[in-house]
């Protein structure tokens, strides 16, 4: 899945690698700010207007989710939840099902952020 940037919008395209074509799948108000496939194949496309997810397995037309815009969105392994980056704060949510809900769950100021690993 790849978001271009057009005049005040986000077009998404899917790209297949085995025959090197680019498919549009559909235009989104704003520009594009970050893109992310969860493991489930939910995608998410922030643009400067909101964030929205779509199943790219089924080709469902994309729904808003969130009235902002994420700098970063990531998924933690560990608890099954998505971290949204959006200005100073990180917001912590989920991604259920083939519907792709994303609920709110809790906010926290970034004061410090450390990567820890592991062995």
């Amino acid at each position: 899945t790849i978001a271009v940037k057009g005049t005040g919008e986000t077009m998404v395209y899917k790209y297949e690698p085995s025959t090197n074509t680019l498919t549009k799948l559909f235009s989104l108000q704003g520009e594009p700010t970050c893109l992310f496939t969860d493991y489930n194949g939910v995608v998410l496309v922030s643009t400067t207007k909101a964030i929205f997810a779509f199943q790219l397995t089924n080709a469902t037309q994309p729904y808003q989710i969130y009235n902002f815009s994420a700098n970063d969105i990531g998924f933690d392994k560990v608890s099954q939840q998505i971290l949204i980056a959006s200005g100073n704060q990180i917001y912590r949510g989920n991604v259920n099902g083939a519907s792709a809900t994303v609920y709110h769950q809790e906010i926290k100021d970034i004061l410090q952020v450390e990567a820890v690993h592991n062995r």
